[in-house]
């Protein structure tokens, strides 16, 4: 399983993404090299400091305007439902389930976002329990509570 990576802008996180996907959003520049990314589970750094991205800042830093406008290209998801839709017939395209498939990358964010719900659900599910159980102990120690006189317990003498 591919670990998943956060980024953040002027403290709005976003995120899981898998690394591909980052790539592509550095490329396209819908993340800059001044912010902030992170894996799972390690510290914040900048875009252009993190050796997985390096590929995708040399191409967004380089004087190659062309290199970059390839890059562009290619990684740019609109682009690929366009070319698909031309090199498809109409009539395969009318037989053919409509439905487009999710990619991997999109599988894999959505597995892991239904996992985290799940836990903040079922986390959730706890809290009442705990807050359940106070309220009972509170209830029986009011129900079954009595003052006790300290004279007829021999604390003060009449």
């Amino acid at each position: 399983m591919n670990r998943l990576w956060y980024y953040r802008r002027d403290r709005e996180l976003v995120g899981p993404v898998p690394l591909r996907a980052l790539e592509r959003y550095v490329l396209l520049g819908r993340v800059k090299l001044d912010d902030q990314v992170k894996e799972e589970h390690s510290d914040w750094m900048k875009v252009e400091e993190c050796p997985e991205l390096a590929n995708a800042c040399s191409l967004v830093r380089g004087k190659d305007e062309e290199a970059l406008s390839t890059a562009r290209r290619h990684a740019d998801e609109r682009n690929r439902d366009r070319r698909a839709s031309e090199e498809t017939g109409m009539e395969e395209q009318r037989h053919r389930d409509r439905r487009k498939s999710e990619s991997p990358e999109i599988a894999e964010i959505r597995a892991h976002r239904a996992a985290a719900f799940e836990h903040r659900r079922q986390r959730n599910w706890m809290a009442y329990v705990y807050v359940a159980a106070v309220v009972i102990l509170v209830l029986l120690a009011i129900l079954f509570y009595r003052p006790v006189n300290p004279i007829h317990i021999g604390l003060l003498h009449r």
